[in-house]
């Protein structure tokens, strides 16, 4: 199969699609045409997955194929606009026929009823065929006279009849029109006033904090901020067991201040790994992920240690799990793309790389038995006691290390030797161009 016709699956929530990569890369400025998309790979299953709406999709990969964006006027527009913004697709994309459509609906804001198409099917699916059921449908009118371009809301009863939704819009001129839609801007009022207005003040503080965090300067500046106070912990981590004094550790001398320092970092770690926990989607999901459990790795010795103290009344049992804070340097990883690339193309080289290590280890046990058949009997003998300490000085030769705290003496045990760092320095050689060849696979 050519380049051109190389198609790609994507699993979108469990609906799958495929498409042409070249289709893709025509707009390298969106997700799915640039070099980010290998990031949702899923080297198991040979297939790109999203956790995303599956039915809003298809407008997404349409724009691919057609190199316009059509939308439909049945779907919610705020939930197309997210899919849009995560997709990297601006709303320019828009063909002459959807922007009139998109511009209307989208005028719809500050407005939030939650679960709308759920309750309309469940209200639909409650009346009986002759029985009416007045709804409220929600609609947005602008008031040319308002300031900074507010809008008034108003409501309008319709009477349903025959399960079919007659949805009757007036249009601000006081003209008036009649349609049959489906599931159409038409909301249940099924809850009452107040838990409406509750609704409406989250959503609206929701949005508000979204907006903010969706800032690409305020998100820059908080990935850097969030990148220095991990390297501000590393670096008290390394201070702490430094020497203040003559057989004084500086973490002995300043406990207090370390105490303090640690615990503001790690409140700041807690903090962030609690927030995205509440706003995963599948929180199950998230804690399974191998870099949220670093993160909970990285901050559980400072618990368990202060849990401990207080109970037991002594920290120095669990002084080994401290060793653990360095996992925090692993933190750096999820907001560089250029770490995300080299731990991605190490996760795809894994069964490559799996071999040659197989032959590492293979090549240490053979020439370690024989250097160590060689050497017990000559002069070198308190060197080389056995198999176990020949595989020291087979394991700093094959990666050209060579401590020279141990060296065979005769000719035999050179002549292995020699062996064993010129077939050490073949092997570690071998993965370099089979992870060149996996990330520039990756990349085109």
């Amino acid at each position: 199969m050519t380049s051109q016709n190389y198609r790609i699956n994507i699993n979108v929530s469990g609906k799958h699609f495929s498409a042409k990569l070249q289709s893709l890369r025509k707009y390298p400025n969106t997700l799915l045409g640039s070099e980010f998309l290998r990031l949702f790979y899923d080297h198991g299953k040979g297939e790109y997955f999203f956790d995303r709406d599956p039915e809003l999709f298809r407008f997404i990969l349409n724009y691919y194929r057609l190199g316009k964006l059509h939308i439909s006027e049945i779907e919610c527009p705020g939930a197309l606009q997210d899919e849009l913004d995560f997709f990297g697709i601006p709303n320019s994309a828009l063909d002459e026929c959807c922007i009139g459509l998109f511009t209307k609906v989208n005028q719809i804001e500050n407005v939030h009823v939650p679960h709308c198409r759920h309750n309309i099917k469940k209200t639909l699916g409650n009346h009986g065929k002759n029985e009416k059921r007045t709804h409220t449908v929600i609609k947005m009118k602008n008031d040319a006279g308002a300031r900074n371009n507010k809008h008034q809301i108003y409501t309008e009863k319709v009477v349903e009849k025959d399960d079919k939704l007659a949805k009757k819009v007036k249009n601000g001129d006081g003209n008036t029109r009649t349609r049959n839609s489906k599931l159409t801007l038409v909301c249940s009022h099924i809850k009452n006033t107040s838990d409406s207005g509750n609704n409406y003040k989250k959503s609206y503080l929701s949005q508000k904090i979204l907006y903010v965090f969706k800032n690409k300067k305020i998100r820059a500046i908080l990935q850097y901020l969030y990148g220095l106070m991990i390297l501000g912990s590393s670096l008290c981590n390394t201070v702490e067991t430094i020497d203040c004094y003559q057989d004084v550790k500086c973490g002995r001398h300043y406990v207090k201040t370390f105490f303090a320092v640690e615990t503001f970092f790690v409140a700041v770690f807690s903090a962030d790994y609690v927030i995205r926990l509440l706003l995963a989607d599948n929180k199950l999901l998230f804690i399974k992920q191998v870099l949220n459990i670093v993160d909970l790795l990285a901050i559980l010795p400072y618990y368990l240690e202060l849990i401990f103290t207080v109970l037991v009344g002594a920290s120095d049992v669990l002084i080994t799990f401290r060793v653990l804070r360095v996992l925090r340097l692993m933190k750096l990883s999820r907001n560089s793309p250029r770490l995300q690339t080299l731990v991605l193309t190490l996760r795809n080289s894994f069964k490559d790389l799996l071999l040659l290590y197989f032959i590492f280890i293979f090549g240490i046990l053979l020439f370690g038995g024989a250097i160590y058949y060689v050497e017990s009997g000559g002069s070198n003998a308190d060197k080389f006691t056995s198999i176990p300490h020949s595989l020291w000085f087979t394991c700093v030769t094959m990666v050209t290390t060579g401590y020279g705290d141990v060296v065979p003496v005769t000719i035999w045990g050179k002549i292995f030797a020699s062996l064993c760092g010129f077939c050490g320095v073949l092997i570690m050689s071998l993965p370099i161009p089979i992870m060149q060849e996996r990330k520039a696979n990756q990349q085109s």
